[in-house]
């Protein structure tokens, strides 16, 4: 019989799991509670975004947010999904004669893009220039197991 752990890291689906995330979340800490889930359209399909989840703590003070990102990709690819720095990958085609490769946002990443630590920074930054006191928490979220990066 599989335990809880293998049970977890057997998880393909990205939608599974970030809604599995969500609802855990929303247990351990009553700051995620009113967490919205962004990561997910309405036909259950996992949708690429700056966050996954996201919330203003209710009646915290300072204002509080609590941001929220989901993964289920290999241990060995974390440190870039969540810590890239937006160094695109070199693609292995070369581009249309005439078209100029799409930039990666903080709004709209490639996957090579920003990592997901960066892109919740960089949402905070308007927040923070109109109140410096706010107070941001991120989890990040995978079924791989421990993880030190």
């Amino acid at each position: 019989m599989a335990t809880t752990v293998e049970k977890l890291e057997a998880i393909t689906d990205s939608a599974l799991f970030e809604t599995l995330a969500v609802r855990a979340l929303s247990e351990i800490d009553s700051d995620c509670r009113a967490l919205v889930h962004l990561g997910m359209n309405a036909g259950g399909k996992t949708i690429p975004g700056a966050l996954d989840a996201f919330v203003r703590v209710p009646d915290s003070s300072p204002a509080k947010y609590v941001a929220a990102a989901f993964t289920i990709t290999s241990s060995s690819s974390l440190r870039r999904k969540w810590l890239n720095q937006g160094t695109p990958e070199p693609k292995s085609s070369s581009t249309k004669q005439g078209k100029k490769p799409k930039q990666a946002t903080a709004e709209k990443p490639q996957k090579a893009g920003i990592g997901d630590l960066l892109r919740a920074a960089a949402k905070a930054i308007p927040i923070r220039n109109t109140d410096p006191a706010a107070q941001f928490v991120i989890y990040l979220c995978t079924i791989k197991g421990s993880i030190l990066i």
